[in-house]
């Protein structure tokens, strides 16, 4: 019916099923593509190098066109051990400027950052200590090094592996101070986990199914030496801010940093001595801050939090000389994070 009413000549009947087949096949590519969605790394007998994984990941995950943008989200330690308690996270951004606010009941943590400005409360570490400040960048790898620049760091080879019962690509960044492994979602192109060498921490990451740009609906942590710890019911929303969202908070420690900062120099390091009643070897880390005049202050035990190793290493800690380190020539407070190792 079709070649009797559409062709009146055998030149006609050809130009004619030309242009059907052709149609047949456009139509064919097309559903293929409606059908198979958005590109995957997850081709057949291939496997992706390490710059296409962080690629495809940040593009998806980056939130800067979400900008100004508010998360929030239930932080719980220990979920169903002795010590459970829930908190609640909030993290407002908006370009250079960001403010973070950290609340157990009547305990509440704020820290606000201004460009190259980071304003800490005093005598508040939660926020350090859980690593939470930001959350809302964790599950984003960022963009691999370019070609004409140093890295920082190297690749190791990329390998399957099963993560939380998820099929991922993984590997290794090897930094000179440690290494991280980085494990990516085989069908989604999506960093699951994360794991810092140095930290002795793993964080994981569940997604939502439907957010865009997709962000984890679940955050699991794991520290050696430290509670578990969760974010649940992680929302991300579109915000518009007061700019009194930013003030610098009363009575807090300026942290400042720059192009080629010099970092500090130690002048005096008095060792620290064994716990009373040791009975194995440990290693502690500690975050404290040293100040624009050489003295160390805020220090915190990042794991080991309650033992006598925390607390031998923190008041030994405190005792350090520093040359303070400087921005253009002057001398600014500065955060580092310490390794002390007690061995038998």
């Amino acid at each position: 019916w079709i070649f009797s009413t559409a062709a009146k000549s055998l030149k006609e009947l050809k130009s004619f099923l030309c242009c059907i087949m052709r149609s047949s096949v456009f139509i064919a590519v097309f559903l293929f593509g409606l059908c198979a969605g958005p590109p995957s790394l997850q081709a057949k007998d291939h496997t992706p190098t390490s710059k296409q994984l962080m690629e495809a990941a940040h593009r998806q995950a980056d939130l800067a066109e979400m900008i100004p943008y508010v998360l929030t989200g239930n932080v719980v330690i220990d979920p169903g051990g002795r010590r459970e308690k829930t908190g609640r996270l909030t993290i407002y951004r908006d370009h250079d400027r960001s403010r973070v606010e950290l609340q157990f009941g009547a305990y509440k943590e704020i820290r606000v950052s201004i460009g190259d400005r980071k304003y800490l409360p005093r005598g508040k570490h939660d926020l350090t200590v859980m690593g939470l400040g930001d959350l809302d960048r964790n599950w984003d790898p960022g963009l691999p090094p370019g070609n004409s620049s140093k890295p920082a760091y190297n690749f190791g080879k990329v390998k399957k592996a099963t993560v939380d019962g998820r099929h991922a690509w993984c590997f290794d960044k090897k930094w000179k101070s440690g290494t991280n492994r980085l494990c990516f979602d085989t069908e989604r192109s999506l960093l699951i986990s994360e794991y810092f060498g140095l930290k002795r921490r793993r964080e994981s990451f569940d997604y939502g199914p439907n957010e865009q740009p997709p962000f984890p609906r679940l955050v699991k942590i794991r520290t050696e030496g430290a509670h578990p710890l969760e974010v649940r019911d992680i929302s991300v929303s579109r915000g518009s801010f007061d700019e009194k969202l930013f003030s610098k908070p009363p009575d807090a420690i300026e942290i400042e940093t720059c192009k080629g900062m010099q970092p500090p120099k130690l002048l005096s390091m008095p060792l620290p001595s064994f716990p009373q009643l040791v009975h194995r070897s440990e290693t502690v880390r500690v975050h404290a801050i040293i100040t624009s005049e050489g003295h160390v202050e805020e220090v915190q035990a990042l794991n080991h939090e309650d033992d006598a190793y925390a607390e031998r290493a923190k008041s030994t800690l405190a005792r350090w000389k520093f040359k303070p380190a400087t921005c253009s020539g002057r001398p600014v407070n500065m955060e580092k994070e310490f390794v002390m190792s007690f061995q038998r």
